[in-house]
């Protein structure tokens, strides 16, 4: 009989109090990159630490929206959008590169997740873009 995995995750960097103390139990965290939570002190302080506790790192990129914490769609064309997550995904790459850190996969936060799930114009759009700036 095959064992079942289960990976639990956690968002991080997005100002909670608890991130050291979620570390200690899941196996990846989700690093807000700077549109609705965090900033570059504490994208390197959360990857570190997720690092440093053997924790998978994802990006959490969203919408530039930090009045709503990225929980409202944002009505804009496609190639904004992209380009908004794309600056994200750079800053969270750079930091997570000089801290020796491997980015193990991408989670859209909020609305930008949810519109994603309902377009999938944007989802692959989304997702061909994430594709080729990883190369």
């Amino acid at each position: 009989m095959r064992k079942a995995l289960m990976d639990l995750n956690a968002d991080l960097g997005e100002g909670a109090p608890f991130d050291s103390e979620l570390l200690k139990i899941v196996t990846s965290a989700s690093i807000a990159c700077g549109g609705h939570a965090g900033d570059a002190g504490s994208m390197r302080e959360a990857i570190l630490a997720a690092r440093d506790n053997d924790v998978r790192i994802g990006a959490h990129p969203s919408y530039l929206d930090r009045a709503n914490f990225g929980r409202v769609p944002i009505v804009e064309p496609y190639g904004k959008t992209i380009s908004d997550v794309l600056e994200q995904m750079q800053d969270f790459a750079e930091i997570a590169q000089d801290v020796g850190a491997d980015i193990a996969y991408v989670k859209p936060h909020g609305a930008l997740y949810n519109e994603t799930a309902r377009s999938r114009d944007l989802c692959r759009a989304l997702y061909a873009a994430l594709k080729s700036d990883a190369h």
